[in-house]
């Protein structure tokens, strides 16, 4: 069986061009191919049928249902996390999962995702889509980024419509270099020097040169690179400039993106400018609109609360502030730090795997295997620039769903008794 135009949801640019041919289960990706897709495709299909988990052994579906039943029953502050690829309807059950529960949900680990979100509160971000992009941008500024390496097929997918219609790519990289030089396209800067250009930058352009420079930083004020970089993002019609993790390496992470979404903000005030933070899509927009927080939504006190320096599950399991997990996904477990799964070691755990994803080293008390989103159910993902798509069902599977399986046990946990006043939750009045 063919499938055309599908909409993949095993890479972040979510490619939804594909033809895949489906025999027998397998599901192999035609042209055009994305390789992080195809090699999704491929773990899924050549995954041996997933097993349930309870204490450390193999056991049946219903059994391992029973134990998270327990768990959760007997928990006062859960943490409920993950759900990175995951569809909206798996972290809309989420949410209404941690608010029942009176629980905790953290929506993204990345620390490059919380730096960007603390950035966007103080300055503001100036942003767009992958579309706009594709039809106006005439300058293209990869800051410390290499698609072609984490989003694949991004570039390619970016070009310019029509064909003929130029466009110019920029590229800002770090390396062993003492100050900025220039090859090409290519401006190299000095390792942890990002702070200082995005500054330098800012300065020249409201044409305030530093009276006092930092030290051993003259060179990278007075390089003459450094002017006809800026001259070359002031005269574009549209630039993009796109970013990533790798923005800095030191712990002024939030500063330097804070520099650079000001500088996008004072470069629109002689031409038009927008910026990407190339970030994993995960539950941050769904709690957004379901709470009006990004990150790390307390309902303990029977409101939406997010506490300041409360961003992610280490800092909630290092300051044992939480006494069970839901995880939603391996991956969440490789973003722990170290002390955090050292505590997380100590506590009741449910972890729900998606099918073609391997079982963890370490196994939490409990482990439901679960449908992937957009594969074995319809749902819609968030793209990496906050337009959601939706995904359709290619495969059956006798995994229950992860947004049916939150969805039960909520039904299952609520305290009817407490709704004789006709009073709604704070997520069914915004859902």
């Amino acid at each position: 069986m063919l499938l055309s135009n599908v909409v993949s949801p095993l890479c972040a640019c979510l490619c939804d061009d594909l033809t895949l041919e489906i025999q027998d289960g397998t599901i192999r990706c035609l042209e055009p191919v994305c390789p992080t897709a195809a090699a999704g495709y491929a773990r899924l299909s050549q995954a041996a049928a997933p097993a349930a988990w309870r204490a450390g052994r193999e056991c049946d579906l219903a059994e391992a249902q029973v134990a998270a039943m327990q768990i959760l029953r007997q928990a006062r502050a859960p943490l409920i996390c993950g759900g990175a690829g995951m569809g909206t309807r798996s972290h809309r059950a989420a949410i209404q999962l941690a608010e029942t529960l009176s629980g905790t949900i953290v929506a993204s680990e990345s620390a490059f995702s919380q730096a960007l979100t603390t950035a966007m509160r103080q300055v503001g971000l100036s942003t767009c889509t992958l579309g706009e992009i594709r039809q106006h941008a005439d300058l293209l500024v990869l800051w410390d980024v290499d698609p072609e390496v984490t989003h694949p097929r991004l570039l390619s997918r970016l070009s310019p419509v029509p064909p003929s219609r130029a466009r110019r790519v920029l590229r800002v990289r770090t390396g062993d270099v003492r100050e900025i030089t220039r090859t090409g396209d290519d401006w190299t800067i000095p390792k942890g020097a990002a702070l200082d250009l995005l500054t330098a930058l800012r300065r020249l352009l409201a044409q305030k040169l530093p009276l006092s420079q930092p030290a051993g930083r003259q060179a990278l004020f007075n390089n003459p690179a450094l002017v006809e970089l800026l001259q070359l993002l002031v005269a574009c019609r549209y630039g993009v400039l796109l970013f990533g993790p790798e923005l800095a390496d030191s712990p002024i992470l939030p500063g330097a993106i804070q520099q650079l979404l000001s500088l996008v903000r004072d470069l629109n005030a002689c031409t038009r400018w927008t910026a990407r933070g190339l970030t994993t899509p995960g539950a941050g927009n769904v709690l957004t609109w379901q709470t009006g927080f990004t990150s790390a939504v307390q309902f303990q006190q029977g409101i939406c609360r997010a506490p300041p320096g409360e961003g992610n599950s280490s800092d909630l399991l290092c300051r044992q502030a939480v006494d069970c997990a839901v995880i939603l996904g391996g991956e969440t477990l490789s973003k722990l730090t170290d002390a955090a799964l050292a505590q997380l070691r100590n506590l009741p755990g449910i972890l729900l795997l998606p099918a073609g994803e391997p079982v963890p080293e370490w196994c939490p008390s409990v482990i439901i295997p679960v449908a992937v989103d957009g594969v074995h159910t319809s749902d819609s993902i968030y793209r990496l620039d906050d337009v959601a798509l939706p995904v359709r069902k290619i495969l059956d599977s006798p995994l229950p769903t992860v947004a049916g399986l939150l969805s039960g046990w909520t039904e299952t946990l609520s305290p009817g008794d407490d709704d004789e006043s006709g009073s709604a939750s704070v997520v069914s009045r915004r859902a």
